[in-house]
């Protein structure tokens, strides 16, 4: 131990004011750190919740937990010398990663994360997306990226990450049909290896720039020798009309679309949902099972997602909604077509998750009862968090796969074992969602006075029957749990693809293997519920 860590270690942090606590605990990590000393990242997690709980300024307290997540990246490091497996679904690693996962997001919702100094902004949002591409949630660590560019666009370490994250992803992408020149594979390709090299251009940390060339260097290589050429990715129209373009702006502008292309931003090609599932191997004579369920599964996203825009959009009261008396209760309550649109997307968009481990469960041959399937319990043995993982989920490698896994983290679960998330607000959501779907949930004009002291149930409501929520708050939560459905959905069907990918590896030399060509509705000949011919 260094004489340097032996004098902070013996500080005496309760004679330093807030600030001077603050720098210490953020020079002790920096050294443990470097130092890969476990006493001293402990102690200094210490530190951190000791100041956080006699502080009171947001700024000093976003800026605790950025130190925080630090720690607990740098724990993570030390506990991963000590195991001989690269590929963490669960254990110490896996447990520290959940901690700095927790504390990158506490900072990134705080109050005073928009006072921070942008470059300290951007350094939360990139550590996050990082930590989110390493876990296999590659589609939303992009955004995190793009989120810091966006405060500041000559942040070299988004930029490189971004471009690293943009390779990840472009080695799990299925091959998509699409029209000459819009292979996804190869924008993502030329996109990756534009944003590294405006990061080898910028101001960057520590050995960054020999990784980020390393990284360039592979991709020239392959982009050279790519024979196809990049069309541009915004030369398609975004429809016929001004009610249909709009749509498509709005989705595209939320990253709403099932098309990878829409998380290189709000390039018009990516107002398209092509995502689908790659030719999946199954014994001879059962049908196209898989493909009839994950249609299913999109068409309801999509439909909801459809739904969630007319309800943000609805400039005027629906005819539905007159002569219908209702009894007014001068709480500034709305109602009408376009609130229960949102609603019904937000719990459509919710019921996914389920659908989606429905399906693994007799993708992966798991074997679980019907009734006992959910998003959260799915992963574990006896489907209880405090059982190990599943012996078929543990020992894959199978990427996306994992992002799913800790994207079920993310959710509040109502039993005892399930309620602690890495989304820090997971419960808010979850008692929204619940509301809309069982209990009451009243919306209310946000200019309304007592909106924040009803958002606790009056003692009149027992039992959490009543939960008032502004406007602004619920399509907030619905767009957030649209996303949510969409990158599951993304590494649902990436998760499938690389599966089959190793089955017919597996598969090549002994055993036959025939193939049919899966075939696409066209969407004049789509049947729908129409009355009539």
């Amino acid at each position: 131990m260094s004489e340097e860590l032996i004098a902070i270690l013996s500080t005496d942090l309760t004679a330093l004011d807030d600030t001077q606590a603050i720098e210490l605990t953020g020079k002790l990590i920096d050294l443990a750190a470097k130092m890969s000393n476990e006493k001293g990242l402990l102690i200094a997690m210490e530190w951190c919740t000791a100041t956080l709980a006699r502080i009171s300024d947001p700024v000093k307290t976003a800026t605790l937990y950025y130190f925080e997540a630090n720690a607990w990246d740098a724990m993570a490091r030390v506990r991963a010398k000590e195991v001989s497996v690269s590929f963490h679904w669960a254990g110490p690693v896996t447990l520290c990663q959940e901690k700095e996962l927790i504390s990158l997001r506490r900072a990134k919702n705080s109050e005073g994360f928009e006072k921070l100094n942008p470059i300290r902004r951007c350094q939360i949002l990139t550590n996050l997306g990082n930590l989110l591409d390493h876990v296999g949630r590659f589609s939303e660590a992009i955004e995190c990226f793009d989120l810091a560019l966006a405060i500041e666009p000559k942040f070299g370490m988004a930029w490189g990450n971004r471009g690293i994250a943009l390779t990840h992803y472009s080695q799990v992408l299925p091959h998509i049909p699409h029209p000459p020149g819009l292979c996804a594979t190869i924008a993502f390709s030329k996109a990756a290896e534009d944003s590294l090299q405006t990061a080898l251009q910028l101001q960057l940390e520590g050995n960054s720039f020999e990784n980020f060339q390393t990284y360039v260097q592979a991709l020239i290589q392959r982009n050279t020798a790519t024979k196809e050429k990049l069309a541009d990715l915004d030369s398609i129209d975004l429809g016929s009309s001004d009610a249909e373009r709009e749509y498509r702006q709005w989705a595209l502008v939320h990253r709403l679309f099932l098309n990878p292309l829409n998380d290189l931003g709000s390039v018009t090609t990516a107002a398209a949902d092509v995502l689908y599932l790659p030719q999946i191997t199954v014994s001879l004579g059962i049908g196209p099972y898989f493909e009839s369920f994950f249609n299913q599964i999109k068409q309801e996203f999509v439909s909801a997602r459809y739904l969630l825009f007319e309800g943000v959009t609805q400039r005027c009261p629906h005819f539905s909604d007159s002569r219908v008396s209702l009894a007014d209760t001068e709480d500034y309550p709305i109602f009408g077509l376009a609130g229960e649109k949102i609603k019904l997307a937000l719990r459509s968009a919710y019921s996914l998750f389920d659908k989606m481990v429905f399906f693994l469960n007799y993708y992966l041959s798991l074997g679980i009862p019907a009734r006992n399937i959910s998003f959260r319990r799915f992963w574990y043995q006896s489907e209880n968090a405090q059982k190990p993982l599943k012996l078929q989920i543990e020992g894959s490698n199978n990427w996306a796969l994992r992002g799913l896994y800790w994207m079920a983290k993310d959710l509040h679960n109502s039993g005892a074992e399930f309620q602690d998330a890495t989304e820090p607000d997971a419960r808010e959501l979850d008692v929204t969602r619940n509301h809309a779907e069982h209990k009451f949930l009243a919306i209310h004009d946000d200019k309304w006075p007592e909106l924040e002291f009803y958002r606790n149930p009056p003692t009149t409501l027992p039992d959490g029957a009543y939960f008032a929520i502004g406007r602004q708050v619920l399509i907030a939560r619905s767009v957030r749990v649209m996303k949510l459905a969409r990158s599951a959905l993304i590494y649902l069907a990436y998760a499938v693809f690389i599966e089959e990918m190793r089955k017919r590896k597996e598969k090549r030399y002994h055993k036959e293997v025939f193939e049919t060509k899966m075939c696409y509705i066209d969407d004049d000949d789509k049947p729908g519920m129409i009355i009539g011919d």
